[in-house]
């Protein structure tokens, strides 16, 4: 089929997107991705240490096995996984000086938490009045405190456990502030099967093994540019995005197995950003900068698939859109969260851990407050009082992780990584209670300064609930006056059972795809 496909965005829902649409027929798509590489919000690099192995920087883990979508093609697809698992709140749990959590205390407090945990997801807004996870967390626990004769002492150590326990959660969500996070969305999203196993799997070498080379060739369908004085790029040589002496090196991890796929079938270029798309036209055109030479052109499109972050669309959607989008849609780009997490990867000659219980949870006694969360400006202290723990890494057996979410992580990108790693340095000082040699090398991911993600994943706040806007709302296409679809929206922050995850982004833009299927084979269908 000849209909003209533009994907805006080489992450895992657009590749995904081309992958079903060229699977269906289509002949004339292309992927714009505004980077040099393929992948989005995953990234793999080679990893610290000589163990010959990458390092996710973003998406790390798949998230349950069952009919997971990700773990499905894993199984169909024999992609290989690791067999190490990376640490996921593992360890000693220390207070600091040195001083254990009592089992016992820590068993009945995470199993208290864990209840209520479970209790929450099969809740809806309507048992809570739009309340916020924090703020449900908050009274069950307090009620939980209250009915039960517990001494201070006891009391003030399960606090400090409750403290560490929603530092985790944070940074699973990315707000930094569990009152940010609805708990209708919480209770919405699905926790896939684990099957048979008490960890979440990592595909080996990461979920994308090498950057993509960028040597590609621009054959657009070139219209006049009125008004600005600007080269238009015709063409360059070359098609290769992973150079041809390399393709039998990678292993068959996700993105470069999604690429492998659709390569033959799909254009992909590199260093194409998309400045504007006017959706009003048509066919639809599309403003497109590459970055490389600084030249602007116009493409013609008969679909257009936005695959780009929620972070994207928030700063861009006034000018990227032309005309202005409709304002339930820039309702729904302004009012969803968008949150931020960024990991810390320190590297050690000789692991100071113990092998059979490896990982460092710190159980900090200074909790940072609402109040210290809304202040304007935070100290050094306070963002590194924002890390639940640091964890061991799959296949990476000299590196630590530590994870930082919501303003602290912004703060966070602020420091130079020698001062990141002596900070962590001295908070696991403190906690172990003992010196250790320092790290000799630090890795420190800053996705809000990532012009292309402007942050890590979505999230629905309490106020989207009132509003009835969600992931439904982003995902539903933009019209024209006639009521003919003219742009359509994927990516995790459009998937309301899975946001955050590679598996929301995989899905939704499958789902994208498979409506778009279905509408052209429907204009096509001869009357009868």
């Amino acid at each position: 089929m000849d209909t003209i496909i533009s994907i805006i965005g080489g992450g895992i829902s657009g590749l995904f997107a081309s992958l079903e649409l060229s699977n269906a027929g289509f002949t004339n798509i292309t992927v714009y991705e505004a980077s040099d590489r393929l992948g989005g919000r995953i990234h793999s690099v080679p990893g610290l240490g000589n163990s010959g192995k990458r390092l996710d920087l973003g998406a790390h883990w798949i998230h349950g096995r069952g009919v997971n979508p990700v773990w499905r093609y894993v199984q169909e697809e024999k992609l290989k996984l690791s067999e190490n698992a990376s640490g996921d709140a593992d360890g000693l749990y220390l207070l600091p000086g040195g001083i254990e959590i009592e089992d016992n205390i820590l068993e009945k407090t995470e199993k208290v938490l864990d209840k209520i945990r479970d209790d929450l997801e099969e809740l809806t807004s309507e048992d809570v009045n739009f309340k916020s996870v924090g703020e449900y967390y908050d009274e069950k626990f307090q009620e939980y405190l209250n009915e039960n004769e517990i001494d201070s002492e006891r009391i003030e150590t399960m606090k400090v456990i409750f403290n560490w326990f929603r530092l985790w959660d944070m940074a699973d969500s990315g707000t930094g502030d569990m009152k940010l996070q609805s708990v209708s969305s919480w209770s919405e999203y699905i926790d896939h099967s684990m099957e048979e196993l008490d960890y979440e799997p990592n595909i080996e070498n990461g979920y994308q093994e090498t950057k993509f080379k960028t040597i590609l060739h621009y054959n657009y369908l070139v219209f006049p540019l009125l008004h600005l004085n600007y080269k238009l790029i015709v063409s360059y040589e070359g098609n290769e995005v992973i150079p041809k002496k390399d393709r039998n090196s990678l292993p068959w991890v996700l993105v470069e197995h999604v690429y492998n796929k659709i390569k033959d079938k799909v254009t992909v270029k590199l260093n194409a950003k998309v400045n504007k798309i006017y959706w009003d036209q048509n066919p639809i055109q599309l403003e497109i900068r590459n970055s490389e030479s600084n030249s602007l052109c116009l493409v013609a499109s008969d679909e257009v698939i936005i695959s780009v972050s929620l972070g994207i669309l928030k700063k861009h959607h006034s000018t990227l859109f032309q005309p202005k989008l409709t304002a339930d849609k820039i309702q729904a780009i302004e009012e969803l969260g968008f949150g931020l997490m960024n990991k810390i990867f320190l590297y050690y000659d000789q692991p100071f851990w113990s092998k059979d219980n490896p990982g460092v949870q710190l159980m900090h006694t200074t909790k940072i407050t609402d109040e210290d969360y809304n202040k304007d400006e935070f100290s050094v202290e306070d963002i590194f009082l924002s890390i639940p723990g640091f964890d061991i890494v799959s296949d990476q057996p000299n590196t630590l992780c530590a994870m930082v979410s919501g303003k602290y992580a912004e703060r966070l990108e602020q420091l130079d990584d020698k001062t990141i790693a002596r900070e962590c340095h001295k908070l696991l000082e403190k906690h172990l209670g003992r010196e250790i040699a320092e790290p000799t090398k630090v890795m420190v991911t800053r996705w809000k300064s990532n012009e292309n993600t402007l942050g890590s994943y979505s999230f629905r706040t309490p106020k989207c609930d009132k509003l009835y806007v969600g992931p439904w709302s982003l995902a539903s296409p933009v019209k024209d006056s006639s009521g003919t679809k003219k742009v359509r929206f994927c990516g995790e922050a459009t998937d309301t059972r899975g946001y955050g995850t590679v598996h929301g982004a995989m899905r939704s833009g499958i789902r994208e795809a498979e409506l778009l299927i279905q509408e052209v084979l429907q204009e096509r269908r001869p009357l009868e």
